[in-house]
C-alpha cells in the first residue's frame, strides 16, 4: 500500500556543516567509456576497497548548464566517499557540453539534453557489461545529477520509460533502480506521460528557481518540466517518490543535497530502490535565515 507522508523541516542558514576527512580506504579508479568526435570520455568509479560483496550503484552527473563543469570536482568527493561508506559503488561522469552559449532556445536546449543522455547511456552500458568484474549489482543502478546533471539523469529515466529512440544504447530489458534530481527538469514537445511501472524517483527543488523551473515553461515548441510536474504526473501512475520542496527558495540549493541531505538520500537508496517499499514522501523545507 502506498503511504503518504507530509513534514517540515526548519534549518538555520548560519549553521555551517563541519568538514570532513576523505576515507582513505575509499578506492577510486578511472575508465574510457567513450570516445565522441575525438572526445574521450572518462569515469571515476569510488568504492570501499575493503568491501567484496556485489554492491549497488550510483552514476552521478555534475551540473553548468551544459557549457562547464567536471565529474571530479574536490566539492563532491565527501558525498561519493559518504555513499561508498555506505555499501554503494559511485560511478561519476563525464558528458558532452552541448551548449555553448546561454539556453536561448529550445531546440539548443534539447540537443545539449540529447547529448548528455546519451553518454549516460554509454556509460550506462559499459557499466553493466563490467558489472561481474567489478561486483556491482547491474539491476540496482541509481541515476543522480544536479542541475543539468538532474536534467540528464530525469530525461534518461524518462526516455527508458516511454521506449525513447536514444534508449536503443541501453541492453535489453534494463532498467534504471531509481533516479535521484537536484533542481532537474525533463524537456518534451507533448504533455508528460509517465508508463507504469516507474522506479522510484527523488525530487529536490527550490519554489523560486530562477534557472531550472520548478513546475514548467514553454519555450520554442518545448516544454520543460520540473519536479512539482513531475511530481503530479508521477502521482497519476502511482509511482513512488520523495519530493523535497525549500520554500522560497532559488537555484542556489542545487548542492545542498549532497551535502546537507545525505541522510535523506541514503534513506530513499535502501527504503524506496533496494527495499522497494511503495510510498509517496513530500517534505517542505523552509530555511530560518
Amino acid at each position: 500500500m502506498k503511504t503518504l507522508f507530509f513534514s517540515l523541516i526548519l534549518l538555520i542558514t548560519a549553521h555551517s556543516v563541519s568538514a570532513q576527512s576523505l576515507n582513505e580506504s575509499i578506492e577510486k579508479e578511472t575508465f574510457l567509456y567513450a570516445v565522441k568526435d575525438t572526445q574521450k570520455l572518462y569515469f571515476d568509479k569510488y568504492r570501499l576497497s575493503s568491501d567484496d560483496k556485489i554492491q549497488p550503484v550510483l552514476v552521478f552527473m555534475f551540473g553548468g548548464g551544459f557549457r562547464r563543469g567536471e565529474r571530479d570536482n574536490p566539492g563532491f568527493l565527501t558525498y561519493f566517499h559518504f555513499l561508498a561508506e555506505n555499501g554503494f559503488t559511485v560511478i561519476s561522469i563525464d558528458y558532452r557540453l552541448g551548449m555553448n552559449s546561454v539556453m536561448r532556445s529550445g531546440e539548443n536546449l534539447n540537443k545539449a539534453i540529447t547529448l548528455a543522455v546519451e553518454d549516460l547511456y554509454d556509460a550506462t552500458a559499459f557499466i553493466v557489461e563490467n558489472a561481474s568484474e567489478w561486483k556491482v549489482n547491474p539491476a540496482l543502478i541509481v541515476i543522480n545529477g544536479s542541475s543539468a546533471g538532474g536534467i540528464t539523469a530525469l530525461q534518461g529515466l524518462y526516455e527508458l520509460n516511454t521506449g525513447g529512440s536514444l534508449a536503443q544504447k541501453l541492453p535489453e530489458d534494463f532498467n534504471y533502480a531509481g533516479a535521484i534530481a537536484f533542481s532537474g527538469a525533463i524537456l518534451t514537445t507533448s504533455e508528460m506521460q509517465w508508463r507504469s511501472p516507474v522506479p522510484p524517483v527523488m525530487l529536490f527543488h527550490g519554489d523560486q528557481d530562477d534557472l531550472v523551473p520548478y513546475d514548467h515553461f514553454s519555450m520554442s515548441g518545448f516544454g520543460l518540466y520540473g519536479s512539482n510536474h513531475i511530481a503530479a504526473k508521477l502521482d497519476s501512475v502511482n509511482a513512488p517518490y520523495w519530493f523535497i520542496t525549500f520554500n522560497n527558495e532559488a537555484h542556489k540549493i542545487t548542492g545542498s543535497p549532497r551535502s546537507k541531505y545525505r541522510q535523506e538520500i541514503l534513506k530513499f537508496l535502501k527504503d524506496m530502490v533496494i527495499k522497494q517499499e511503495n510510498m509517496t514522501v513530500r517534505t517542505q523545507v523552509k530555511l530560518i535565515k
